[in-house]
């Protein structure tokens, strides 16, 4: 794994930036008429959280289970966390971001 460093974004404290590209997520069109392109669920593996997505490459809602397998298989997060607190704050921050880069495009 690589060397674990800590980054302080704003809303909570970071061991480890996550390694997948926020500019370019999927779209998920729901039956409600929301767009989801960042849900996510928070995990523990070796006494640290991991957040990961629940929104899948190929743009696909996985459930839990199917994130973590799928969290298992590629080793994609989106961060690592002291505690679930934390990564619930860094959760809601990238929800709001993702939803004001799709406003800037024009898609929401």
């Amino acid at each position: 794994m690589k060397a674990l460093f800590l980054l302080l974004t704003g809303a909570s404290l970071l061991f480890a930036q996550g390694n997948i590209d926020l500019q370019n997520r999927p779209i998920v069109y729901n039956a409600d008429g929301s767009i989801s392109t960042m849900r996510s669920i928070s995990a523990e593996f070796d006494g640290k959280e991991y957040l990961i997505p629940t929104v899948s490459e190929d743009g696909k809602i996985m459930t839990d289970k199917e994130a973590i397998a799928t969290f298992r298989k590629t080793g994609k997060y989106l961060g690592i966390f002291e505690t679930i607190d934390e990564a619930n704050k860094y959760a809601k921050k990238i929800h709001f971001e993702q939803g004001q880069l799709l406003i800037k495009r024009g898609i929401k």
